[in-house]
């Protein structure tokens, strides 16, 4: 079974309310038909506290990582056309998303990387 997923990266703004945002975003994609999943968490800091390398993290605490999942590239799409445009956009900007897909176990191949 292949599904689709939608992984977002931004950091927000100090003193930004952004857990708000994030739930009213994933529940939006909820209504779609071919919503799977949904989530979004802060990177774990490493054991000596430190940043994460790679995927650009600034500050750690204010990162946020988001993933939709969603059962055909054509839901995911929708998705990304109603919820990324200049008309409404529900997540704070900057933020980066990457678009793939999931084939079985094997891990996500990236189709594409687009900045808004």
């Amino acid at each position: 079974m292949i599904m689709y997923c939608q992984i977002i990266k931004f950091e927000a703004r100090p003193g930004a309310v952004t857990e708000a945002a994030l739930k009213k975003y994933i529940k939006a994609a909820s209504f779609n038909p071919g919503f799977v999943h949904g989530s979004y968490f802060v990177p774990e800091a490493l054991p000596d506290g430190s940043v994460p390398p790679g995927f650009a993290i600034g500050t750690r605490e204010r990162t946020y990582f988001v993933q939709l999942v969603f059962r055909t590239s054509r839901d995911m799409l929708k998705h990304v056309e109603l919820y990324h445009g200049d008309d409404l956009n529900l997540l704070p900007a900057p933020h980066h998303y990457v678009l793939g897909k999931y084939i079985e176990d094997l891990g996500v191949e990236v189709e594409n990387r687009y900045q808004s």
